[in-house]
């Protein structure tokens, strides 16, 4: 038997990124834990999230924990390329800043639901607002793109990890309904973290550049179980994850 050759063969495949990805989380202090299955409710057939981590924070009121919901995604002949546009930040039908936490706790779940919070939230720290909740430009669309000759490759590999990271934020904040018994409060992330080049290719009236990055925050809109919902999406590349890590404030975890 020649074991280079089924090492070799597994490398191709995704699973080494995963396991990179929770090695940098579990160094940082995060549990990890990897492929959870949830039924899509549309297909009605399993849909899988790479990995769910979470850390926790002690008070005398509750527990804070901070979560994230994780895709990795490895193309060794394809970028992703997100394109985008200036935002319209007075367009009423968008809101640029969406957070997803869940409470046990009624006085907290009562105001998450009812009041409004969230502005005054994204807006208490420049550092936060721009590291986290403020995404730079619209990303209207995606493409997958041949690395050898730039050719348009379609956006499933992308749309399947955004839809299964909103998907799984829905399923997680309805499981804690069930099984959370201590006074808890969960901030969620989504994180599609790809192991490829990241590029945003940028429309302008009389222009389109093209510039390589490291991360990008996507706003992302879909309906779940007949129910509009907004997400915040931080694309970032396997080589950046680190520090896409880092940016998450000491006060969310």
């Amino acid at each position: 038997m020649n074991p280079e050759k089924y090492i070799d063969g597994v490398r191709k495949t995704g699973f080494e990124l995963e396991f990179k990805i929770s090695s940098i989380l579990q160094d940082n202090g995060w549990i990890v834990i990897n492929n959870k299955y949830y039924i899509d409710d549309v297909k009605g057939a399993a849909r899988e999230i790479d990995i769910v981590a979470y850390r926790a924070k002690e008070t005398d009121e509750c527990l804070i924990y901070t979560a994230l919901l994780i895709s990795c995604k490895k193309s060794k002949d394809k970028l992703w390329a997100l394109l985008s546009k200036e935002k319209n930040t007075k367009d009423p039908n968008t809101n640029w800043h969406p957070i997803r936490m869940w409470s046990n706790d009624p006085i907290l779940k009562y105001m998450i639901e009812n009041w409004d919070w969230q502005n005054e939230y994204v807006n208490s720290d420049v550092n936060l607002f721009e590291n986290i909740f403020n995404p730079s430009k619209h990303i209207f669309a995606f493409q997958e793109m041949s690395k050898t000759n730039g050719s348009p490759q379609n956006d499933t590999a992308i749309f399947n990890s955004v839809v299964s990271l909103m998907k799984s934020q829905w399923y997680e904040t309805h499981l804690l309904d069930s099984r959370k018994r201590e006074k808890s409060i969960y901030n969620f992330n989504l994180i599609s973290v790809v192991d490829t080049d990241l590029l945003r290719i940028h429309f302008e009236k009389d222009r389109i550049s093209c510039k390589e990055i490291d991360s990008e925050k996507f706003i992302a809109n879909y309906i779940i179980n007949k129910k509009e919902t907004s997400a915040r999406i931080h694309f970032s590349t396997s080589n950046s994850f680190s520090d896409t890590l880092q940016l998450l404030p000491d006060d969310q975890s």
